[in-house]
């Protein structure tokens, strides 16, 4: 079930990069951005979050937190992130039950 412009996005609890659990409902009344991405350590995935980290002072502008989620577990996003230089969390779903229910995998 893919949301459509307008539903509210659904709650959801994901363990970080760093040990952390992080829930959606934690940032109620903020803007929030879901990077949804597949896998670490992957060239387009990196490039995708590259893009978010290069524009992450214009987010902040705005008052937006991005939140980037995948199905790895958390010592991979972990290396990813470092390898990177991200400075947003990144989310592990690997039993992809939050991307199922954002309508990212089938």
């Amino acid at each position: 079930m893919a949301l459509k412009v307008g539903d509210r996005a659904p709650d959801f609890e994901l363990e970080d990069d760093n040990g952390r659990m992080v829930r959606l409902s934690d940032f109620a009344g903020k803007r929030v951005v879901l990077a949804f991405y597949v896998l670490a350590n992957t060239p387009g995935c990196a490039g995708e979050l590259r893009a978010y980290q290069d524009g992450l002072a214009e987010f902040e502008r705005t008052g937006a937190q991005i939140l980037g989620i995948s199905v790895n577990k958390p010592a991979a996003n972990r290396e990813f992130s470092k390898k990177l230089g991200l400075t947003f969390p990144l989310l592990c779903d690997p039993e992809k039950k939050v991307t199922k229910q954002y309508g990212v995998l089938n």
